[in-house]
């Protein structure tokens, strides 16, 4: 079983969103598991959890790396096009 250090820095920052918002540790190991299939793929993560996180996780996750709701929009409309 993989855990949250093992994680590329993404996926990292997801598992943080939802130790923060206080979801339990069964849901929280199964999306351990799932991430760490992602391996190093950062751009593969962020467009997971684009699908995957609701919009107020999505949001803080946006937050905690920095980035802009507008350029990650763009990436995820590059990304459902490949």
């Amino acid at each position: 079983m993989a855990t949250k250090d093992d994680l590329n820095y993404v996926a990292y920052n997801i598992i943080e969103v939802l130790q923060e918002r206080g979801l339990d540790d069964v849901y929280i190991n199964e999306k351990i598991d799932r991430l760490s299939e992602l391996s190093s793929n950062k751009a593969s993560t962020l467009h997971w959890a684009s699908n995957q996180l609701d919009s107020a996780n999505f949001k803080l996750l946006l937050d905690k790396l920095n980035l802009d709701e507008d350029q990650v929009r763009i990436f995820c409309l590059v990304m459902n096009k490949l």
